[in-house]
């Protein structure tokens, strides 16, 4: 459902954004309404975000600190995008399954 407070989140935007993130279960389009995620946001991970084995055939994305500041110092996002903490899990025939942000530290 579109945000009728603000132009920024219209339902032309959300569109737009779902069709460069790929598809996604409902599963995780409803984790990233409850978590807040937005879509852009949640594209820009995708994009620049680093990729780890989850298991099964599945990817763990997440956006290390020092991709994270490299972004900020580009201007390709701000602090306001709350990238620094999230991650997504793509499935091995490339759907997202579930979104969230990460409380715990990754051992790599």
């Amino acid at each position: 459902m579109a945000c009728t407070v603000s132009k920024k989140h219209s339902r032309d935007t959300l569109k737009s954004c779902a069709h460069t993130i790929g598809a996604m279960t409902k599963h995780a389009t409803r984790r990233s309404q409850q978590r807040a995620i937005r879509p852009m946001v949640l594209a820009l991970l995708l994009e620049h975000g680093a990729r780890k084995p989850a298991g099964s055939g599945s990817e763990m994305v997440y956006l290390p600190r020092h991709r994270h500041e490299e972004l900020l110092a580009e201007g390709i996002c701000t602090d306001d995008d709350r990238l620094k903490g999230i991650y997504a899990i793509i499935s091995a025939d490339d759907q997202i399954v579930t979104v969230g942000h990460r409380t715990r530290r990754l051992w790599r």
